[in-house]
Formats: structure tokens, sequence, C-alpha cells
């Protein structure tokens, strides 16, 4: 197999739960070469999020702070619903030269 796809998840409410729920369940029953790298949720004492930080994936508060993380992330999955941060996700990537993620 190549390389491992680097996925951040922003957002882990009801919608991110189920998200992160499925996701990870076909990455473990098909063998799937991805690797949840980040996460982030406004409450980080969430079952889910202390979950993912319990498993050694960094958990943030601010989801904008998972663009620090640079080429380590290649997809980022917003499952927050919020369309200002999607916008300034946007903004941030490009501010910071990101032409990976």
């Amino acid at each position: 197999m190549g390389n491992k796809v680097r996925v951040a998840l922003l957002g882990l409410g009801s919608v991110g739960e189920e998200f992160a729920s499925n996701f990870l369940e076909k990455i473990q029953e098909q063998h799937i070469n991805v690797e949840i790298v980040a996460v982030s949720n406004l409450d980080t004492g969430t079952a889910v999020a202390m979950g993912f930080a319990h498993s050694k994936v960094p958990v943030f508060q601010d989801a904008l702070d998972v663009v620090k993380l640079g080429d380590k992330v290649d997809i980022i999955f917003d499952l927050t619903g919020d369309p200002d941060l999607r916008k300034n996700l946007r903004t941030r990537l490009q501010d910071t030269k990101n032409g990976h993620t």
C-alpha cells in the first residue's frame, strides 16, 4: 500500500460523531489506508473527543488550529455546518500558502 491519507475532522457534534464512527468503521473493516491525524470540537471534553485524545489524536478546541499542521493533513472534513468557519478555514489555508491540504 502507498502512503496513508491523513485526515482531520472538524466538528464532533451529532453529524460529526456519526461520520467519525462510520468512517473509523470503514477504515478498520476495509483496511483503508487512512489515518485521522487531528480532530476539533468546541467541547473537548465530550466522550468522542476524549476517545480521540486517548488514541493520541490531537484534539483542538479551535478548528482553525488544524491549519497549523500544514502538510501533515491531506484532507479536512468540515462537519461543523458553520459557513463562517468554512470561509475562515479557506482564508487561513490561503494565507498560509497551504497548497497541499
